[in-house]
C-alpha cells in the first residue's frame, strides 16, 4: 500500500520532470494533485508557483510562494519566487523585503548559494530602484480651477438638466456627469476610513461606514478614466484605496481573495457557491474582481508600470471570462453586473490601453507587439458591434449607454488606426504597403470619431489623427481632406463647451487644432484664387512625411508650393 507521503513524492517527481520539459501546465496539474497527498508540503506550493510564473500567472504564484514561506519560513527559493511574483504585480516594497528574506534564508554552506545571493542581491536593487522611481500621481485638483468650474465634470453637471429639458440626447456629458458623480460619491467613502482602537489601545482595526466603495469607484472609472482625480494636498491615497479594500474583503470574509489569482480564486468561488449560495458569493466575487482592476489602475497611473497593470487586468479578465461560460445560464440578478457584456467591454477597453501604453512606454518586442495589439482592439471592436446594449436597460442611464458600448468601441477603432499607422511608418521593404497601411490607418480614425458624440473631446482628437495620418503618407489631395477638416471645424467648439480644460485640450490639442483649422483656411483661400487646385495635395508646414521604402519605383510625392503655407495663428 503506497502511503499518501510516497503518492506525492511520486506526483512531485513527474511534475519536475514536466517542468525540465517546459510544461508547465502539465507540471502544475501535478504539484496540485500532489498537494491534495500533502497539503503542509513546502516544496509543493513553491514549484507549483514556479509553474505560475512561467505562464505568467503572478497572483497564482504570489499565493502558492506565501503559502511556502509560512510553511518554511527559512525556504529561500520560496521567498525568492513570492519577490519575483510582487515585482511583477506592481508590488517592489513587498518584492524588496521578500528578496531579502530569501537572501538571509541562504544556506551559504551549498555551493550555488554564492551565485544565489548575487542574483537576489541584483534583483533587491533593481526592486528599490523601481521603488524610489515612482512619478505620478493621477490628475490633481486646483481649487481655483475648480472654483471657476473649468473642470469637465462640473460643466457636464450643469449641462446635463438642460440638455434632458431639450430632449438632446447625444452628448459627452452624460458620460463624464455619471462617472464622476460614481467616482467622487466613492472616493467620499474612503474619505471616512478612521482607525479605531480596542479599549485598552493594543488592537488597532480600519473602520468605514461604506460596504461598496470600491464598486463605485470602479464604476466611475470604467464609465470614463478621465474622471480619476485626487486632492493635490492628499499624499496617501494609495494607502487609502488599498486600506478600503482590505476592509470590504474583510467584511466580505474573503480577505485572501485579492491576493489570489484566477484558479485558486474561481476554485474558491465554486466551492462557497456550494455552501453559500449566490446571495454569498455575488458580493464576493465582485468586489474581488473590481479590487484587481482598481489596483491595475492604480498600477498604471500611479507608478506608470504598465506591464504590472496588464497582469492585474489580465486575472480580473480571466476570472469573468471563465465566469461567463461556468454561470450562462445564471440569472444576472444572482451572478452580479461583472459578467454583464457591458462590464466586460470596458474592463478589456481598459486592458488594450494598458497594453497600447507599454507598447508605447515600455518597449519589449517579445510581449507588446503591433500585431498583438491589433488582433485585441480587432476583437474588442467585433464584440462590442455584437453585444447591442438593451435600450430599456439604459433608458435612465444614458452615461452607462455610451461608457459601457459605444466607447469601448471607439477606442478599440482608435487603437487599431494606431497599429496601421505604426506598420506604415515601419514599412521598410514596400511603399505601396506603407501607403496602404496609412491609407488604412486613416480611415479607421475617421470611424472611430464618428463613434463618439459631436462634442466628446475624442471625436476631435481621432479627426485630427486621421488629418495627420494623411499627411504623412503624402497622397491625399486638398479636396479629399477637405471635408474632414469641416467635421473637426465643427466639432471644436461644440466640443470646447465641456472639454476646453481638460488635461488633453491642456497637453497641446487645443493648439494642435487651431494649426490644423487655419491651415485648411489657407488652403481654401488659395482654391479659391485658382492658385490650388482641388486634386492637388499638400501638406501643413508642421507635419512630416513618413520616410519610404527606397524602391525601383517610388511614387511622386513633389508637393505644391502651398506646403509651407498655414504658419501659425494661435488664438486664445
Amino acid at each position: 500500500m503506497v502511503s499518501r507521503a510516497e503518492k506525492a513524492l511520486q506526483l512531485k517527481n513527474e511534475g519536475n520532470e514536466l517542468f525540465e520539459k517546459k510544461q508547465f501546465a502539465k507540471a502544475y496539474e501535478k504539484y496540485t494533485a500532489a498537494i491534495d497527498e500533502d497539503e503542509d508540503n513546502a516544496v509543493l506550493y513553491s514549484n507549483r508557483a514556479a509553474c505560475s510564473l512561467a505562464t505568467r500567472k503572478y497572483l497564482d504564484a504570489s499565493g502558492d510562494a506565501k503559502r511556502a514561506t509560512e510553511l518554511d519560513p527559512k525556504f529561500s527559493r520560496a521567498w525568492a519566487r513570492l519577490a519575483t511574483a510582487a515585482f511583477e504585480l506592481g508590488s517592489f516594497k513587498q518584492s524588496g523585503a521578500c528578496w531579502k528574506r530569501a537572501m538571509e534564508t541562504l544556506d551559504m554552506s551549498k555551493p550555488t548559494s554564492a551565485k544565489l545571493k548575487e542574483t537576489y542581491d541584483a534583483n533587491l536593487k533593481r526592486a528599490e530602484e523601481r521603488l524610489e522611481n515612482i512619478k505620478g500621481l493621477g490628475h490633481r485638483l486646483d481649487s481655483e480651477y475648480e472654483r471657476n468650474m473649468k473642470l469637465p465634470w462640473d460643466r457636464a453637471a450643469y449641462l446635463v438638466p438642460i440638455m434632458k429639458e431639450n430632449e438632446v440626447y447625444q452628448s459627452s456629458a452624460y458620460v463624464v456627469q455619471s462617472a464622476h458623480e460614481a467616482f467622487q460619491s466613492g472616493w467620499d467613502d474612503i474619505e471616512t476610513l478612521a482607525v479605531a482602537y480596542s479599549p485598552d489601545g493594543k488592537y488597532r482595526a480600519l473602520q468605514t461606514r461604506s460596504t461598496n466603495a470600491v464598486s463605485k469607484v470602479v464604476e466611475g472609472l470604467l464609465r470614463d478614466r478621465r474622471v480619476f482625480c485626487v486632492s493635490p494636498d492628499d499624499d496617501t491615497w494609495t494607502e487609502k484605496m488599498n486600506a478600503q479594500i482590505r476592509v470590504e474583503m474583510t467584511n466580505l470574509g474573503v480577505s485572501e481573495w485579492v491576493e489570489i489569482g484566477s484558479e485558486a480564486l474561481l476554485e474558491e468561488a465554486k466551492r462557497r457557491l456550494r455552501t453559500d449560495g449566490w446571495e454569498v458569493l455575488r458580493p464576493a466575487i465582485c468586489t474581488a474582481v473590481r479590487a484587481w482592476i482598481l489596483r491595475a489602475f492604480i498600477v498604471g497611473m500611479y507608478t506608470h508600470d504598465w506591464p504590472s497593470s496588464l497582469r492585474w487586468f489580465e486575472t480580473a479578465i480571466d476570472v469573468i471570462e471563465r465566469g461567463r461560460k461556468i454561470w450562462q445560464k445564471v440569472p444576472k440578478k444572482d451572478r452580479g453586473p461583472i459578467f454583464d457584456n457591458g462590464f466586460f467591454l470596458t474592463v478589456r477597453g481598459l486592458y488594450v490601453e494598458a497594453m497600447f501604453q507599454a507598447y508605447v512606454k515600455t518597449p519589449n518586442p517579445a510581449l507588446y507587439t503591433v500585431p498583438r495589439l491589433l488582433e485585441l482592439s480587432e476583437n474588442l471592436y467585433r464584440d462590442s458591434k455584437k453585444w447591442k446594449p438593451n435600450p430599456d436597460e439604459y433608458k435612465d442611464d444614458i452615461g452607462a449607454m455610451y461608457g459601457y458600448f459605444v466607447y469601448p468601441r471607439a477606442e478599440a477603432l482608435g487603437i487599431q488606426a494606431f497599429c496601421y499607422k505604426e506598420m506604415a511608418k515601419n514599412e521598410t521593404q514596400n511603399v505601396w504597403n506603407c501607403v496602404n497601411h496609412a491609407k488604412t490607418g486613416a480611415e479607421l480614425y475617421r470611424q472611430a470619431a464618428e463613434e463618439y458624440p459631436l462634442d466628446e473631446e475624442r471625436r476631435a482628437f481621432y479627426l485630427a489623427m486621421c488629418l495627420d495620418t494623411y499627411w504623412k503618407a503624402g497622397y491625399a489631395t486638398v479636396g479629399e481632406l477637405f471635408p474632414i477638416c469641416d467635421e473637426l471645424r465643427k466639432c471644436v467648439p461644440k466640443m470646447r463647451g465641456i472639454w476646453q480644460h481638460s488635461s488633453m485640450q491642456m497637453q497641446g490639442n487645443r493648439e494642435l487644432f487651431e494649426l490644423i483649422l487655419n491651415y485648411d483656411t489657407d488652403m481654401k483661400a488659395l482654391v479659391k484664387k485658382k492658385q490650388l487646385k482641388e486634386d492637388e495635395r499638400s501638406k501643413p508646414w508642421f507635419i512630416q512625411l513618413f520616410p519610404l521604402p527606397k524602391s525601383k519605383v517610388t511614387p511622386d510625392r513633389n508637393l505644391p508650393n502651398g506646403m509651407n503655407i498655414g504658419k501659425p495663428r494661435i488664438t486664445n
